[in-house]
């Protein structure tokens, strides 16, 4: 079949399916109004809750019969997966309207209800379509972004941008009617449903990243329209304003679920280990999950309790001394950034909250980096040698790997990678196989010498000897 006839046979699955969803919720409607469900509440608006449980209900029936007639007559899953996202884009629409009238008191709506609709909609089409499977696979494992595809993405994202920057400059002078913002609606339709669709087409299709990605696109886009659209022609984004708190709460609920299930998963290692499996699974790309883990091992080090005296491992923090010199640091961050607040709110209150956020950030960066360094630990688990750095530097090399390890003295030559905090290194440890490292923020290094500054050198040594003599 010739792409065009393909195409065609796709777009007639789509509105078939859509139509027999439309005429069947008709009927549904038609016969709430002979049922007189749709009444007037004590204040005297309309209560649309027993409308929308019919809608929930019969909605879904005939959003898989829908689904079913796309699959039917587009011949693959394309049919149903675009109906689907045509009846969810329509349903959220209608739900954004709806809850428009009720916070303006001409409409009365349990707010679950609302927002339950279109999902259950979308669903069954799905479901009718045979979809979900397909779905579960296509999104599974996206292949890595490459720069060729982030540059196809961002470009006309830039000038959907550019043209709404334009917009907002030239809604104003829109003749003697600046009461119909055509260029505000089309920037507005622009950056809030076209910039999804893109990144749908061309990241999410081709499974460059997850489907959740459109959901933060969307808040974006609606952000940013905001911002640069004239506050007079904002009408357009009352009614998308109101998807904006569902999307950002579907993702921080996929958000925690994903976490929660990779924290939960059996792995090697401690909690930062099975923090960084989280966010690999919640990114499915290296990078990003280096960055989130660095991120979120940062703030969960600080907030942390200490680590018992006695507790498991050799430590690198207690010669060096290094918590005094991060407590300084931090104090004299704190003194500077109360004087640099003050001074610059004599400007712009918003630059000085800024510039204070940023600088509490760094001061949350300190303490992360320097109690991360006291609580992980190198250790021997069994035949591998786990090389932790706080969440700085980690490796596990096999023991067999594992060349000489003796006591140094001195500075490390060029080419080895020296974890001391101050001072020289005080062990050698040469591999004969080369280690890979990972860093903070998924930077990794392959290593042959490891340069390490203990605090207990002989026993480190002494566990090292023992673990040899039992293998």
């Amino acid at each position: 079949m010739s792409r065009p006839l393909h195409l065609r046979r796709h777009v007639t699955a789509v509105a078939a399916g859509a139509a027999s969803l439309v005429g069947l919720m008709l009927l549904a409607a038609g016969a709430c109004l002979a049922l007189g469900l749709v009444r007037l509440d004590a204040r005297g608006t309309p209560d649309l809750a027993p409308w929308l449980i019919v809608e929930l209900v019969a909605g879904a029936g005939a959003s898989i019969v829908a689904g079913r007639v796309a699959r039917r007559l587009g011949g693959s899953h394309a049919a149903p997966h675009a109906l689907a996202a045509l009846v969810g884009l329509v349903g959220l629409l209608e739900a954004g309207e709806i809850l428009r009238h009720v916070s303006k008191g001409e409409a009365a709506a349990p707010l679950g209800l609302v927002l339950l609709a279109p999902l259950v909609a979308a669903l069954g089409v799905l479901v009718g379509g045979g979809s979900l499977p397909s779905l579960a696979a296509r999104f599974a494992r996206p292949r890595a972004l490459s720069a060729r595809a982030a540059i196809a993405y961002a470009a006309p994202i830039a000038v959907l941008v550019a043209a709404s920057i334009v917009a907002g400059q030239g809604v104003p002078a829109m003749g003697d009617a600046p009461q119909t913002p055509v260029l505000a609606a089309a920037a507005a339709f622009d950056l809030t449903i076209t910039v999804p669709a893109l990144a749908y087409v061309l990241l999410v299709r081709a499974r460059r990243v997850r489907w959740v990605v459109l959901l933060p696109t969307f808040a974006l886009g609606y952000v940013i329209a905001r911002t640069l659209l004239p506050a007079a022609h904002q009408a357009p984004l009352d009614t998308l304003g109101l998807l904006v708190f569902p999307a950002e709460a579907a993702l921080i609920i996929w958000l925690v679920a994903s976490a929660a299930r990779g924290l939960a998963e059996p792995s090697p290692g401690d909690v930062f280990d099975r923090l960084g499996s989280a966010a690999m699974r919640v990114t499915r790309h290296r990078v990003a999950a280096g960055i989130l883990a660095t991120e979120a091992g940062l703030a969960l080090a600080a907030f942390r309790p200490r680590p018992r005296a006695d507790a498991e491992g050799f430590s690198v923090h207690r010669t060096a001394a290094y918590g005094p010199i991060a407590a300084g640091l931090a104090f004299a961050l704190l003194v500077e950034t109360l004087a640099v607040h003050f001074l610059v709110r004599t400007a712009s209150h918003t630059a000085a909250w800024i510039l204070t956020a940023s600088s509490l950030y760094a001061l949350l960066w300190i303490v992360g980096d320097a109690r991360a360094l006291a609580q992980r630990r190198t250790t021997i688990t069994g035949d591998t040698l786990q090389v932790r750095f706080g969440l700085r530097w980690r490796a596990n090399i096999p023991l067999r790997h594992i060349a000489v390890v003796q006591p140094w003295r001195g500075t490390p030559p060029e080419g080895g990678r020296a974890l001391a905090l101050i001072g020289p290194p005080n062990v050698l440890v040469r591999l004969n196989t080369p280690a890979e490292m990972t860093g903070m923020y998924g930077l990794r290094r392959r290593v042959s010498d490891l340069y390490l500054r203990l605090d207990d050198p002989d026993a480190f040594l002494a566990a090292i000897a023992r673990s040899d003599a039992q293998a």
